[in-house]
Order: C-alpha cells, then sequence, then structure tokens
C-alpha cells in the first residue's frame, strides 16, 4: 500500500543487530499490515551477518520468507501487498545530509556505523523519518515480532481519541504460546515495593479486555517491543535517552513526559513476540548486567528516595539466585551493587533526552 490515503502518516521504525532471519519475518509481517499510509525505515547496528545485503534481496523479490512457527504459515500463504518494495540505502551520516526534499523509497536502510544499543539506533530513524518523512506517528516495533494485520490501525485508531496520549502499547502474544498472553500494551512500577512487571502477563488471547480505561490505569509504561508515539510527543520530550544502551529507555521515556503525556493500550494491536523460545531462552550475562545496572541508573534518576527499596530488592534476587546455583547472573547483580555509587553518578550525568535535529 502506497503512503497515499487521508490516515495519519506513520513510519514504522525497525532496529536490526545480527538479526536478519528474524527481521525478514518481521518485515513480512510488515508489508502485509492493512493501513494505507505508511513507510517503514529500517536501521541497521552494524550488523556482521550479512543481514542489510540479505534485505535489499527480499525487497527485489529475490528472497522466500517462512515464518519460524508453522502457526504463522496461513498468514504467509497469501502475496504480500507488494511483492517488491523500492528500497534506498544510506549510511547514518547520509542519513544526516540528505536534503529533504530528496524523494524517499517505501523502505529506507540505515546503516548506523556501530553497535548504538536500543535507543541509539532507533533514535536515527526516528530522526530520519521526523527529518523527511514528516510522519503523524513512529512505530517502534522489535525485529523478533509478527505483526497483525490489523495491529498498526488498532494503534492509530487509540492513540487519535486523546490528545495527551503520548505513546501506545499493543497486545504482546508469546510467539511461541500464541493463545498467551505476554503484556496487555506494557508494564507498571510500583513504588512502594520497586517491583516492575508485565500487565496481563499470562493472560489468555481471549480473555482480553477492551476496556482500554480499565488497562490504562495500570500501566506505567509501555514495553519497547511495540510503541506506537506521536511526533507530538517526541518533539516536545525529545527522543529516546541513549545511556542505557539497553533496558529502562521506555520507562525513562514516559517518566520524562510525567504531566505533560499518559500512555495508551490498543487491545486489538496484536504483536507475537519470540520472547521465551520453544525451548526456553536463557538471558545472556550481558543482557543481565545491562538489566541490573540500569535499574540503579533509573531510580537515580527518577526515584531517588526509593532507591534503598530498590537495592535491597536486588539483593533478595541475587541471594535467591546464589541459592538456586544460579552464579553468573547473581554476581552481575553484585557487581551492580558494589558499583552503586559510580552508576548514580552516570545517572546525573545522562542527558535528559537528545533533542531532535
Amino acid at each position: 500500500m502506497a503512503p497515499n490515503s487521508s490516515a495519519p502518516a506513520v513510519t514504522i521504525v525497525l532496529l536490526n543487530w545480527n538479526s536478519k532471519v528474524d527481521t525478514l519475518e518481521c518485515l513480512e509481517s510488515v508489508f502485509r499490515l492493512r493501513y494505507d499510509n505508511y513507510n517503514v525505515v529500517l536501521c541497521d547496528n552494524e550488523s556482521t551477518d550479512g543481514s542489510v545485503e540479505a534485505f535489499k534481496q527480499w525487497a527485489d523479490g529475490h528472497l522466500q520468507v517462512t515464518p519460524a512457527s508453522e502457526t504463522f504459515s496461513g498468514e504467509f500463504a497469501a502475496p504480500r501487498t507488494e511483492a517488491v518494495v523500492a528500497w534506498r540505502e544510506f549510511s547514518r551520516e547520509q542519513s544526516e545530509a540528505v536534503e529533504p526534499d530528496v524523494p524517499i523509497a517505501r523502505l529506507t536502510l540505515i546503516r548506523t556505523g556501530g553497535n548504538l544499543g536500543f535507543a541509539g539506533g532507533n533514535n536515527v530513524g526516528i530522526r530520519f523519518a521526523i527529518k523527511h518523512l514528516a510522519p503523524d506517528f513512529v512505530w517502534l516495533l522489535n525485529t523478533d515480532t509478527l505483526a497483525d494485520p490489523e495491529a498498526l490501525s488498532a494503534l492509530v485508531t487509540r492513540a487519535m481519541l486523546g490528545r495527551d496520549i503520548g505513546i501506545v502499547g499493543s497486545t504482546l502474544v508469546y510467539y511461541w504460546r500464541p493463545s498467551k498472553v505476554q503484556a496487555m500494551g506494557g508494564g507498571r512500577l510500583e513504588p512502594k515495593s520497586t517491583r516492575m512487571f508485565h500487565v496481563g502477563d499470562g493472560v489468555d488471547l481471549s480473555a482480553v479486555p477492551h476496556n482500554t480505561n480499565e488497562i490504562e490505569a495500570q500501566l506505567t509504561y509501555i514495553v519497547g517491543a511495540s510503541m506506537l508515539v506521536s511526533c507530538k510527543f517526541v518533539e516536545e520530550v525529545g527522543l529516546m535517552t541513549e545511556g542505557y544502551f539497553l533496558y529502562y529507555e521506555e520507562i525513562d521515556w514516559i517518566m520524562r513526559a510525567a504531566g505533560r503525556y499518559r500512555v495508551g493500550y490498543a487491545p486489538d494491536s496484536v504483536v507475537f513476540h519470540k520472547v521465551g523460545g520453544a525451548s526456553r531462552q536463557v538471558v545472556s550475562v550481558t543482557a543481565s548486567r545491562y538489566m541490573w545496572r540500569n535499574r540503579i541508573k533509573f531510580f537515580r534518576r527518577f526515584l531517588p528516595a526509593k532507591q534503598s527499596a530498590n537495592l535491597l530488592l536486588m539483593i533478595g534476587v541475587m541471594l535467591r539466585l546464589l541459592l538456586k546455583g544460579e552464579f553468573a547472573v547473581s554476581m552481575v547483580i553484585a557487581a551492580a551493587l558494589f558499583d552503586t555509587r559510580a552508576l548514580c553518578r552516570e545517572a546525573m550525568d545522562m542527558e535528559l533526552g537528545a533533542p531532535v535535529r
């Protein structure tokens, strides 16, 4: 579908890093969306697995993609809306220097020039979209997802119902267990206990309520796997904070917008997320390191009075992991705890969001 209708313009921003198989499946679903006005910006964080060349082959119609799970083979049986997708490729430097009136293809590939992390890579795409494509919304969609054809339409419909809605989330469903919900839009932070959890985790998809007020009242943030963000929100609040690299960017973003914007939830926007695969995925030590280090940074920036409670929670998790014999991750938590003072200094030094240039 060419972007030629009166529907709000959306730029879908995808970020790839050495995940060409997942990203190709995601692209297949994106170009089957039943929405009349979108284009795609795919940023690559310096992959070494031949990702960008594979994406070009796919766009040119020379690469066949099949879903990782037979559950979704039916969705891929019908031809794509566009069998061949027009594309252009830029380096990060080129994407920032190109004149605003240069014709842009349906699919824009941007090599970011390095592993910039979640926020850094996505910010490259958001910046390009706002400068050259003038969308009303940007949809940040993880590349380890598969979007239902109505997913984007439902997100836009919800976003248009409230001027103060800055970010809207989807019903995230476990890809490998497609009847079970991972999150109804996002998650909740309990300030007293500092516990964080996904709202609706484990609920049957058939039981998802359609009363958005009930769910939205529980949400503190939107899960980053699917976030429809208004460009007005980006212009007023700024881009995502890049000092985390991985994890906590989403909640940081909405906390910076406190009092100006709230989050929304579109229950009919279903996105299947490849978290906890057929054989349970093991969270890498590197990912755990960012998760626990950034937790300390986040509380220092936004809830310093709750930092003690946060540290106690971390100690409790560490001790439970030690008792279970999970030494690697428990040592990661211990390292973050011993480095608390340095992490708090880092949190104080982080910019309050990158400007849109």
